[in-house]
C-alpha cells in the first residue's frame, strides 16, 4: 500500500514547487537577474526539500504501523499517510486559483473578508476530500505497478542520490555561511541600555518642518526641544526609493552595496546578518518593525536575525529557516520560506486563525488604510508587555502622498479632504503637524519629567517629496537628558544613523557599516551617494520597475546621484548615459571652496560604482568622449 503513496507524495510536492517556482520565475521577482544555473538551482533545491520533507511523516508513520502492538491498525496508518499528498495537491489546487484570480481581477483570498472566508475554507475541504478519495484510489493503482517491478531498490537508491546531491548543489557552489555570520553575543558598556525609537517618516521633507526654519509652525513641539536635540541641517537620503533607503538605515551600507532598492529586490548572504537590529537583538533588546506590506518589511527584503516582530507576525520557523540559509547561502532558503509562507498564510485567513495584510490595498488606497494610529498603539502595548528594553522601528505613513488625510485640519482648514488635490501642500504641511504631536506624545509618555528618562527618540525620512534624492530630510536625535545635543552644519546622511546608535551605546561600531557616527560631529564634508530605479510602470494599481530596463551592466538602477556640499549631481543610465546638476535649494551652509569639477564627480561616482563591483567600462568610456565635449 505505502508504495504508491510515497511516489504520489514525492510527484505532488516536486509539482506544487515547480508550479510556484513557474510563477515567481515568470514575473517580477528576486529571480529577475539571476542566471539560468541559479534558477534552476533554487528550483531541484526546494523541491528536494520539499521532498524529503513531505515523505518524513510517511517514513514516520509507517514504521509505527511496522511494530506489533500497531501491526493490526496498519491501514489506519495508511488512511492518515495519504492525507499527506492530499492536502499538498489541495493546496495546490488553492494557490493556483489564488494567484489566477488575483492576477487577472484582483480578487482573491487575501481580499475577501466575513463570511467569504469560510466560503474558501468550504471549498479547501470539499477538494481536500475529492484529491483525498482520489489519492487513496490511485495509490493502490500504483502499488500494484510497483509490486510488479524487480528493481525496486535500485530506484529508490537513485531516488536518495538525486535527493542528497541536489540539496549539496549549494553548499558546495557557495560555500557555508556559518562562520561567517556575525556573532550573537555582544557585550555592552552600557549599564542600563536605553530605548530607542526610529521613526522614518514617508516623503518628509525638512524644508516643510518649522524646526528647520519653515515659516508655517509645523513642528512645534520638534522645535521647543531642538536646543536639547542633535539636529543635522542638512541631511540627505542614499535612496530615493522607500525600500532602499530603509535597508541603508537599518544596515548602514549603500545600496549599491546590498543591492536592495525596490521590491522584490531582498539581502542576500551576509548582507542579511548585518545590520542594526542584528546586532541590539544579540545585545538583548526585544526588536519590532512597524511599516507596511510589500516596501518597509523586513522578512520580506530577507533581513535575517533582527526582528522579534515584524508587522504584527513572527518570523514562521525562523531558528530552522537562518539553520537553512546560513548552511545553504543564497536564494534557495528564501525561495522556499516564500514559497510555504504564501501558503500558510492563506490557509490561516481562510480558518480564521489569522488576517492576511492587502499590500495591495496599502499602496493604492488613502492615507487612512496605512493605520499610523495602530502603529503607536501596538508600540505601547510592547512597552506595557515587555521588560527588556526595545528597539523599535515605525515608518509612518501620513506624510506619504499623493493625496493626505490628517485627523485634524489647521492650515487646510478651509478645504475639504475628499475633494483635495494630489500633492496639497496645506495638507502635507497638516499631516507633519499631526506627525509632530504624535512624537510628542511618545516623547511624553516615554521620557517623564524625571531623572530615569531612558528612550532615544530617532526622526528621519527615507527620501524626498516626490521621491527624490537631492532635498534636505530630517535627522534629529533625542537622547536622554539632552545628553550629546548641537546643531551640524556639515552634510549628514542616513547611513549615519545606525554608527551613531550604536556610539552611544557603547557597543564597536562594525568595519562594514559605511556611516559614521554623529556624536562628535563631522570633520568635513563627504560626497553622499543615492540611488533610483529607472523607469517604473503602472499595471492594475501596481507599480512597478520596467524590467526592459533592469538588465546588466546596472540591472534595476537607474540613476547614482551624489551630493557634495550644497550641489546635487546626478548620472543617468536609462537608455543611455546623461549627467545633470543642480544646487540644493533652502541649503543654508557656507561651502566656500568645496566646488568640484564635473570630471571630478563623474569619476568618483565611476569609482563608487566599481567598488560595489558593477562593469562600469562603458561608463569610462563615455566619460571620456564626455570630457571632450
Amino acid at each position: 500500500m505505502w508504495n504508491g503513496v510515497w511516489f504520489l507524495t514525492l510527484i505532488s510536492a516536486f509539482l506544487y514547487v515547480f508550479m510556484e517556482w513557474l510563477f515567481t520565475v515568470t514575473k517580477p521577482s528576486f529571480m529577475t537577474n539571476l542566471s539560468i544555473l541559479d534558477k534552476y538551482e533554487i528550483l531541484f533545491f526546494v523541491s528536494s526539500l520539499a521532498i524529503i520533507l513531505s515523505e518524513l511523516p510517511l517514513g514516520i508513520l509507517f514504521l509505527i504501523s511496522r511494530i506489533p502492538l500497531f501491526r493490526k491498525s496498519e491501514k489506519l496508518f495508511f488512511f492518515i499517510g495519504a492525507a499527506v499528498p492530499a492536502g499538498i495537491l489541495s493546496a495546490l489546487v488553492l494557490i493556483l486559483v489564488d494567484n489566477f484570480t488575483y492576477t487577472l481581477f484582483r480578487f482573491g483570498i487575501v481580499s475577501t473578508q466575513g463570511i467569504l472566508r469560510g466560503v474558501y475554507a468550504l471549498c479547501f475541504l470539499i477538494v481536500f476530500v475529492w484529491i483525498y478519495r482520489n489519492v487513496l484510489n490511485t495509490g493502490v493503482y500504483l502499488e500494484n505497478k510497483i509490486q510488479k517491478q524487480k528493481n525496486k531498490m535500485v530506484l529508490v537508491l537513485f531516488l536518495v542520490v538525486f535527493l542528497a546531491g541536489t540539496i549539496s548543489i549549494p553548499y558546495f557552489r557557495h560555500g557555508s555561511l556559518q562562520r561567517l555570520i556575525p556573532e550573537s553575543k555582544v557585550n555592552s558598556t552600557t549599564s542600563q541600555l536605553p530605548n530607542i525609537i526610529l521613526i522614518t517618516s514617508d516623503g518628509l521633507n525638512a524644508d516643510h518642518m518649522s524646526i528647520y526654519g519653515y515659516e508655517r509652525d509645523t513642528t512645534p513641539f520638534l522645535k521647543s526641544v531642538s536646543k536639547s536635540s542633535l539636529v543635522a541641517e542638512n541631511a540627505f537620503t542614499n535612496s530615493a526609493n522607500t525600500t532602499g533607503s530603509i535597508i541603508s538605515i537599518l544596515t548602514s551600507k549603500d545600496t549599491t552595496t546590498t543591492r536592495v532598492l525596490y521590491p522584490p529586490d531582498i539581502l542576500t548572504n551576509l548582507n542579511s546578518y548585518e545590520h542594526l537590529p542584528g546586532i541590539l537583538q544579540a545585545s538583548g533588546y526585544f526588536t519590532v518593525e512597524m511599516g507596511f506590506g510589500v516596501y518597509v518589511d523586513a522578512y520580506n527584503q530577507n533581513l535575517l536575525n533582527g526582528f522579534d516582530m515584524v508587522n504584527g507576525r513572527r518570523f514562521l520557523g525562523s531558528k530552522y529557516f537562518d539553520l537553512l540559509n546560513s548552511y545553504f547561502p543564497g536564494q534557495s532558503a528564501y525561495f522556499f520560506y516564500e514559497t510555504f509562507n504564501r501558503i500558510f498564510d492563506r490557509l490561516r485567513h481562510i480558518f480564521y486563525l489569522n488576517t492576511m495584510e492587502n499590500n495591495f490595498e496599502q499602496v493604492t488606497m488613502v492615507a487612512e488604510a496605512y493605520a499610523d494610529s495602530q502603529k503607536i498603539e501596538q508600540l505601547y502595548g510592547y512597552f506595557e508587555q515587555k521588560e527588556q528594553p526595545i528597539f523599535a522601528h515605525i515608518h509612518w505613513m501620513g506624510t506619504h502622498g499623493a493625496k493626505f488625510f490628517p485627523e485634524k485640519q489647521v492650515f487646510s482648514i478651509k478645504k475639504q479632504k475628499d475633494l483635495q488635490m494630489e500633492w496639497d501642500l496645506d495638507f502635507y504641511d497638516d499631516s507633519i503637524l499631526e506627525l509632530d504631536q504624535t512624537i510628542k506624545g511618545i516623547y511624553e509618555k516615554l521620557n517623564p519629567e524625571s531623572n530615569d528618562a531612558n528612550t532615544i527618540i530617532v526622526i528621519a525620512s527615507d527620501h524626498g517629496q516626490h521621491y527624490v534624492s537631492n532635498e534636505r530630510l530630517p535627522l534629529i536625535f533625542l537622547f536622554p537628558n539632552g545628553e550629546f545635543s548641537k546643531t551640524l552644519s556639515l552634510n549628514a546622511q542616513n547611513l549615519d544613523i545606525a554608527p551613531t546608535l550604536l556610539d552611544y551605546l557603547g557597543l564597536a561600531i562594525p568595519e562594514w557599516m559605511q556611516g559614521t557616527s554623529l556624536l562628535n560631529g563631522l570633520e568635513k564634508q563627504r560626497p553622499i551617494f543615492a540611488t533610483g530605479v529607472g523607469r517604473t510602470t503602472v499595471e492594475n494599481g501596481w507599480t512597478k520597475v520596467d524590467t526592459a530596463l533592469s538588465k546588466p551592466p546596472f540591472y534595476q538602477f537607474g540613476f547614482v546621484s551624489m551630493i557634495y556640499c550644497d550641489h546635487w549631481y546626478q548620472l543617468s543610465f536609462l537608455d543611455s548615459f546623461s549627467f545633470a546638476k543642480a544646487k540644493v535649494d533652502s541649503y543654508n551652509t557656507s561651502c566656500t571652496n568645496e566646488k568640484k569639477s564635473d570630471m571630478e564627480i563623474l569619476h568618483q561616482i565611476s569609482d563608487h560604482l566599481k567598488e560595489n563591483r558593477f562593469d562600469t567600462s562603458e561608463l569610462e568610456n563615455w566619460i571620456t568622449n564626455y570630457s571632450s565635449d
